[in-house]
């Protein structure tokens, strides 16, 4: 695995072998709080990519989760909530037994008083999007367990291997793109809807958030910018709000 010719597939086995080094320990209850007690809650701190993907996938695969293992996620700027939540952290010695860093700041998260043996690194090259398949997704290995995360990894990579080698008229990303593109920017639709066939599935607004990032702008020569026309509308838990649907010739109906 190679990233400007050069190979980070040691650097990412390094990283993880200590995630599953780390998420047995948990699960097992050889790693304990400064209590002595077994951990049973996980509070997963981030933004963007750092908890949208998390909370996504721990949501979605929830029957393989710990039925005693407990995860929150904070990701709102107010410090009121973190507060509360880690009102218990009083020295140096509960955020040692209690905090662990995703991050390769070694300095700062040292400082902060986080040993350095607990920090899981990832590199710049892993987006936001897709940052949930690195380090960043270790509350979703300590939920699902390293064995089940290791399965989550491999169908991400089946994925990319269908879309790197399937041909065009069978290539699922590439042919959902396309859709999207035709249907939007030539028939003037101006809603996409996306019906998770779970309900464990349903990813709200984090979708919009998501696509915007992928598809971003694109800018003329002139660099005036514009923009794909087609929306996301997502099929919600609690209500619907369908926009009349383009005037498509029947033809060209899927």
């Amino acid at each position: 695995m190679k990233v400007d010719g050069e190979d980070v597939w040691p650097g990412v086995k390094e990283v993880l072998d200590h995630m599953k080094t780390f998420s047995e320990a948990v699960r097992s209850g050889e790693w304990t709080g400064y209590t002595g007690k077994a951990i049973n809650t996980i509070v997963n701190i981030g933004i963007g990519g750092s908890d949208l993907g998390p909370v996504m996938v721990t949501e979605a695969l929830k029957p393989y989760g710990r039925d005693d293992m407990t995860l929150f996620f904070v990701s709102n700027i107010d410090g009121t909530h973190i507060a509360e939540a880690l009102k218990s952290a009083k020295d140096e010695a509960h955020i040692a037994k209690h905090f662990v860093a995703l991050s390769t700041n070694e300095k700062e998260v040292t400082k902060f008083g986080i040993d350095a043996r607990n920090m899981f690194g990832f590199e710049s090259w892993v987006g936001g999007r897709y940052s949930v398949w690195s380090a960043i997704g270790l509350s979703v290995c300590l939920y699902i367990g390293f064995d089940n995360f290791w399965q989550f990894l491999s169908g991400a990579h089946a994925m990319d291997e269908h879309f790197k080698n399937a041909p065009a008229e069978k290539n699922i990303p590439l042919l959902g793109g396309l859709l999207n593109v035709w249907y939007g920017d030539f028939y003037g639709a101006e809603t996409h809807l996306i019906a998770p066939y779970p309900s464990s599935c349903l990813i709200d607004s984090n979708m919009s958030d998501m696509t915007n990032i992928s598809i971003g702008s694109l800018h003329t020569s002139s660099s005036s910018s514009w923009s794909q026309t087609a929306n996301l509308f997502l099929a919600r838990e609690h209500f619907f709000r369908i926009s009349p649907p383009p005037q498509v010739p029947r033809k060209l109906r899927v």
